[in-house]
């Protein structure tokens, strides 16, 4: 009886999960997208679609930088446009290549002069928040992703947004205009103070990295490379797919590394063991981010102020490290 019981079991959710797969592959409208994200903390999604979809000619000769909030409120590109560097910050909230590479396969017919994609310190072993409603899940596996179980969960994820957006579409036949601002740069809100900046020690902000004897980050270096439950192996692959789509489209593709606090105030020299690099490409980087060592230019230990994300992009200009490709 056990066995048998099992047995349905398992033939129940794999019907449900073929049932939920199809209903999945409902494409959703940017419309819906943008009703759905502006005014949230994940509003660039809705800034970045409504530039694609009626501002196109910006993104044409311009610098365009992709990533997560690190990028989103790290890189000012109003800065670099008032030095004579025509580029458009993309970034949004949250960690995911898969965002990255949806965004670059948009712009990608646009011409952009180069896109930066981030360069993440360390191993992602998961999808955006906001994936299940920007893919559909045949273009999530074009891509590169596993069939494992954070796509299970994109799947049932999705179907939420999805029999929303039916109901969404008979009740929303105006769709209400988006404010668009000319930059995509968002600071974050919050600073260091002085003294909380004075009580930080180096020895809380270096590295987890397991060759430093942390045996429990040891063990979580080669638990996240099993591919059934993490998806650190496909967020590998979506950014070997990026430079392969860029590279078909002869656009120049280069990822850049942004700081965390614990390179300003621990490392003093760049070198490879400030990231995790996906692939072998060489990053985009400073040699040193000592320049940032002041409490004034950071929010928390990750993300840069307003101030530093200025101060930071301003020293890209000084040292030249960005090519304004968009004057050739």
């Amino acid at each position: 009886m056990m066995r048998k019981f099992i047995l349905n079991a398992v033939f129940f959710l794999i019907v449900l999960t073929i049932i939920v797969f199809l209903i999945d592959c409902i494409t959703i409208s940017d419309e819906y997208v943008i009703e759905k994200t502006k005014n949230t903390s994940y509003h660039k999604i809705a800034w970045n679609l409504n530039l694609i979809n009626h501002h196109p000619e910006k993104i044409r000769g311009s610098i365009i930088f992709l990533g997560p909030s690190l990028v989103q409120g790290g890189i000012c590109d109003s800065t670099l446009t008032a030095n004579g560097i025509k580029s458009i910050n993309m970034g949004i909230n949250h960690h995911g290549k898969e965002m990255e590479l949806l965004f670059l396969n948009k712009i990608l017919a646009f011409k952009p002069a180069k896109v930066y994609l981030h360069l993440s310190k360390y191993e992602l072993t998961a999808l955006h928040p906001m994936t299940p409603l920007l893919y559909d899940p045949l273009t999530l596996l074009f891509n590169g992703q596993s069939f494992n179980v954070p796509f299970l969960n994109f799947l049932f994820h999705r179907i939420s947004f999805v029999l929303d957006f039916v109901l969404w579409s008979f009740t929303h036949t105006d769709i209400t205009k988006y404010f668009y601002n000319e930059y995509g740069v968002v600071y974050q809100k919050t600073e260091f103070t002085n003294e909380s900046y004075a009580t930080i020690q180096t020895n809380q902000l270096l590295s987890p990295d397991y060759k430093n004897g942390n045996y429990r980050n040891y063990i979580r270096h080669f638990a996240i490379k099993f591919n059934f439950i993490f998806n650190t192996h496909s967020q590998e692959i979506f950014v070997l797919k990026a430079f392969e789509y860029a590279k078909d489209q002869n656009i120049k593709l280069e990822e850049i590394y942004l700081p965390a606090l614990m390179d300003a105030k621990v490392k003093k020299d760049f070198d490879s063991t400030f990231y995790c690099s996906q692939n072998n490409v060489v990053a985009t980087s400073l040699k040193s981010f000592s320049f940032l060592d002041e409490f004034f230019c950071w929010t928390d230990q990750n993300h840069l102020s307003r101030k530093g994300a200025i101060i930071f992009t301003h020293e890209l200009v000084k040292q030249g490290v960005l090519i304004d490709v968009s004057k050739r």
